[in-house]
């Protein structure tokens, strides 16, 4: 304790004005945070909901799903479409990633950088065991002279 006699740090506290809270305010905050959460929860699943279901598609009844399993042609085309889709949304986000400049960074390297050029890891390892091989001899030799 007398070590701590000497001592002048006084550590920086954010004292608060208002008194603490007692547990069942504490518990109160928790439900009312636990409210909020799962309104803004439900908030985002019906929004979620809502744009799926206006970007779904009409299903196929097992009737039609038979015809296009029994009509290879179609299915082949079926299959094109889909795919073509898929490469036309590939190309639209293409499109957009190249028009926003703000996507499209590219790091400035500095020429000294360039030219800099670090040895392969099983080199450097290997140096770096030979090295410590080498000072653990070293040491014992002395070791050794020394007795």
């Amino acid at each position: 304790m007398v070590e701590l006699d000497g001592c002048t740090f006084e550590p920086k506290v954010n004292r608060s004005t208002s008194p603490p809270r007692d547990l069942s305010a504490y518990l109160k905050d928790q439900k009312d945070f636990e409210v909020k959460k799962s309104l803004k929860n439900y908030a985002l699943f019906c929004q979620l909901d809502e744009q799926e279901k206006s970007q779904r598609h009409i299903s196929m009844s097992k009737g039609s799903r038979k015809a296009l399993l029994n009509n290879k042609e179609l299915a082949e085309r079926s299959v094109e479409n889909l795919y073509r889709n898929g490469v036309e949304l590939l190309n639209s986000k293409s499109q957009k990633i190249l028009k926003d400049p703000s996507l499209n960074f590219t790091p400035s390297i500095n020429k000294k950088s360039k030219v800099l050029s670090r040895e392969s890891s099983s080199d450097l390892l290997y140096r770096e065991a030979s090295e410590r091989k080498s000072r653990k001899e070293k040491r014992f030799t002395e070791y050794q002279v020394n007795e």
